[in-house]
């Protein structure tokens, strides 16, 4: 039988290393943490359980029904996870029923509406094709809010807010404060925001051999910057993203900008068919063109009807830039990176690089992850309360 365990500390490279077209089984440890950027990839993996289901047990090491909120099924991964599984088993209550367990994990989706985790960690989790909205972001009580029933724009600040304040991480007054333009949300919001519809328009898949299982999630975790530099934590280099661990030194050696010790991951993930694979490619372009090519704007399959069309994914990237974090993308079988945190970048200046997984690794990521991590500031007043807690 081929089998994996699945615990804290999980790496990108770990992720994306995982056989899953060859598992029978998985073990999953009672909690579960992801290097910042990993659990969105892992998440969109699952995608290959959907085009290809096959038998797959989990063991989990938690307690039935006594799950806490720090569960690993009450994550963005697990609570997918455990949607592919054919059997599901608990070291404490070996003989219970895949539908019993089913039924309690939806049940305690229902009763937090769709938010799940607890402490520095929040995934709004998209159970499609019931709930294609998390009912946290439903505009209305609704018993099943489809993408029609997402929260317009202009609540999305206030909603952001809402979550970051669940986390101790408190949104800041560069967040809050009003754009350039009248009407714009402020950029963690539109990076939120452009991530969700950009799923709900190409990440959902409502065939009916395959909605079942479709799961799609904004994850948002608060970190500590030591945690990323392995020399200072006694953890090994080689189970680090090399841009991660650069990123992590340079915030804190940095003593112009006096950079804290805390970052914040958010996440926007599915399990859909990838960005290139929903933009027509040119004649002769790469993968990763395709990829770069689609966060211009006006890049769109969708006719050209108003003037809004192909803008999402270029709003995703330039808020990005205006918060100074670095922004990761996995999406069909392509990884990049731009790390606006430097400040070596024009506005508007777009240059996604190929991300390095070392050695023979090849991403095998299907579906899509967008991730932005954001560092601390200890004074600049912008922040504001941003990582309070």
């Amino acid at each position: 039988m081929n089998t994996i365990r699945i615990g804290p500390k999980v790496t990108l490279a770990e992720t994306i290393g995982w056989p899953l077209e060859e598992l029978d089984e998985i073990r999953l440890a009672k909690t579960l943490s992801f290097e910042p950027g990993a659990e969105g990839v892992a998440l969109a993996r699952l995608r290959e359980y959907r085009e290809r289901p096959r038998d797959l047990h989990l063991i989990c090491d938690d307690t039935w029904p006594d799950i806490r909120d720090n569960s690993s099924l009450l994550t963005a991964f697990g609570y997918a996870l455990h949607r592919h599984a054919s059997a599901i088993v608990f070291r404490s209550s070996p003989l219970t029923e895949l539908k019993e367990v089913q039924q309690g994990l939806l049940r305690r989706y229902i009763e937090r509406r769709g938010a799940l985790g607890d402490g520095f960690y929040r995934a709004l989790v998209c159970h499609d094709p019931v709930f294609q909205v998390p009912p946290l972001l439903a505009g209305s009580e609704l018993s099943s809010p489809d993408v029609g029933s997402s929260l317009p724009p202009s609540q999305w600040a206030a909603k952001v807010e809402q979550i970051l304040s669940g986390i101790r991480a408190t949104s800041a007054v560069h967040f809050q404060l009003p754009s350039q333009s009248k009407g714009e949300l402020p950029p963690l919001a539109t990076f939120i925001y452009e991530g969700f519809k950009n799923t709900t328009e190409h990440g959902i898949d409502l065939a009916v051999a395959t909605s079942a299982t479709s799961t799609r999630a904004i994850i948002l975790e608060k970190g500590l910057l030591s945690d990323l530099v392995p020399s200072r934590t006694g953890g090994s280099e080689a189970r680090l993203s090399l841009i991660l661990r650069n990123f992590a030194e340079r915030q804190m050696e940095d003593r112009v900008r006096e950079a804290s010790e805390t970052y914040l991951t958010v996440t926007v993930c599915d399990q859909g068919a990838g960005i290139q694979g929903t933009l027509p490619s040119n004649s002769g372009e790469s993968e990763l063109q395709t990829l770069r090519r689609a966060f211009l704007p006006g890049q769109t399959r969708k006719p050209r009807r108003q003037g809004d069309d192909g803008q999402g994914l270029a709003r995703i990237a330039t808020a990005v830039q205006a918060i100074g974090g670095v922004i990761f993308v996995a999406s069909s079988g392509t990884m990049a990176f731009q790390d606006f945190s430097t400040g070596d970048y024009k506005h508007g200046e777009l240059d996604l690089q190929p991300l390095p997984l070392g050695g023979d690794q090849t991403c095998l990521v299907s579906g899509t992850s967008l991730s932005v991590i954001i560092p601390q500031l200890k004074h600049d007043v912008t922040q504001g309360r941003l990582f309070q807690g």
